[in-house]
């Protein structure tokens, strides 16, 4: 399963890698900023296991048919779906040990990663929901699919995907909003850009790379 891929170029990541990265890294970037904001290095964990997940459901069956057409491959609105089954998941099993409050936060925080790409307001919400909906459960290898990324990332499986996809579990959650969700999303979306630049030209590498070493170095997480 690939979280990014060039048709152009052929340079690609694996989406199971791309989790667990993201993951560890957001985790890490929370840990250096405990001295100046509240502990959020375990919602930070969970933002960045999930917040590329449900890319699984635009696995191409033939990349080099699916090239022929496209430059890239792409993933409209995942994250959208990817905030609604982490919500559903860690309110209904014990998989997860967090709060209602801190489940929020990491769920909003995946809901916003791609802010920059594509704004998901209440007005486009809907919209996105229903179109990646759709690719979901036209997908009849969606829950083997979930449960082995599940499963490698060391969490429980679950019997039925479909159920965790009821997007009434985040109703209000755009309503809502801290400053904690604000650095929590921010958290998150440097992260997955440290993933990002491995996929860039070697120019664009080294400029995205100073830009995040120059926030790191600022709070301090970095020499």
């Amino acid at each position: 399963m690939l979280a990014r891929y060039d048709c152009r170029t052929g340079k690609k990541e694996e989406l199971l890698e791309h989790l667990k990265s993201v993951g560890e890294k957001a985790n890490e970037i929370a840990q250096c900023l405990r001295e100046v904001l509240n502990d959020m290095h375990t919602e930070a964990y969970y933002a960045g296991i999930f917040h590329d997940l449900f890319k699984i459901v635009y696995q191409p069956d033939n990349i080099d048919e699916y090239c022929k057409n496209h430059d890239r491959l792409s993933f409209p609105y995942h994250e959208i779906l990817s905030a609604v089954f982490f919500s559903n998941y860690a309110l209904r099993t014990e998989n997860i040990n967090l709060s209602e409050d801190q489940i929020r936060k990491v769920a909003k925080a995946i809901l916003l990663h791609h802010q920059g790409l594509r704004a998901i307001t209440l007005e486009n919400f809907f919209e996105g929901y229903n179109l990646i909906i759709k690719r979901a459960k036209a997908r009849k290898d969606l829950n083997k699919l979930v449960n082995d990324v599940l499963k490698s990332l060391r969490l429980g499986e679950v019997v039925d995907v479909y159920a965790f996809l009821d997007f009434r579990t985040l109703e209000g959650l755009l309503n809502r909003s801290s400053e904690e969700d604000r650095y929590l999303s921010g958290i998150l979306m440097i992260a997955d850009n440290f993933s990002v630049g491995k996929n860039l030209n070697e120019k664009s590498k080294r400029l995205l790379e100073m830009e995040i070493l120059d926030y790191l170095k600022a709070i301090n997480c970095v020499d």
